[in-house]
């Protein structure tokens, strides 16, 4: 399954809400699909061997040959936004790792070895977004995980967030939730 979902990562329509959210296809593309879809209903339905890498193998058809379509159907999918949706993804999976300890663009800029403002330029196209707020929200997603699901201090939540001062930590929240996290704890332990 591991590999099913590392490959699902490569289809930048399962990762990016910038991706257009249905596919117009013409009858000759709606006939191959279909035609795709009928032979997994078929091996499913039969005892054949190795059915189910059969099964994954048309699968990955079905998703190729999606990512094809939108490229066809919308000039944001073409080669330069295929390569910045692996940059973005290679962010996304180095923020992952590292976002407690480093919140700077300029480390995630150089462990992707680009510049700063080529990951801005990044972040924007397929997340119309900055590569900081992309950042903090992330931080703070995860600041809202611990404060409901962790019986921790303030202070200590903060501390594994890398932030050595509560009072740091405490204005970048309320900046980005409008509430401070002692009134985040309150209104969702209640």
């Amino acid at each position: 399954m591991h590999y099913v979902n590392q490959k699902l990562k490569n289809f930048p329509f399962f990762n990016s809400p910038s991706f257009p959210r249905k596919l117009q296809l013409q009858s000759t593309e709606l006939e191959a699909m279909i035609r795709l879809f009928e032979a997994i209903q078929n091996e499913h339905q039969s005892q054949n061997v190795m059915k189910q890498g059969f099964i994954l193998s048309l699968i990955s058809q079905i998703y190729i040959q999606s990512v094809r379509e939108f490229a066809k159907d919308d000039e944001k999918t073409s080669a330069t936004s295929v390569s910045y949706f692996k940059h973005y993804q290679d962010f996304e999976n180095l923020l992952e790792e590292s976002f407690t300890s480093q919140k700077s663009i300029s480390f995630y800029a150089s462990q992707l070895n680009i510049s700063a403002k080529h990951l801005n330029r990044i972040t924007q196209t397929v997340m119309q977004k900055t590569a900081s707020e992309i950042i903090t929200e992330r931080v703070i997603l995860e600041a809202k995980r611990m404060l409901i699901y962790l019986d921790e201090g303030l202070v200590e939540i903060a501390f594994r967030l890398g932030y050595e001062e509560y009072s740091y930590f405490a204005r970048m929240f309320r900046k980005n939730t409008g509430i401070t996290p002692s009134q985040f704890i309150k209104s969702h332990k209640n």
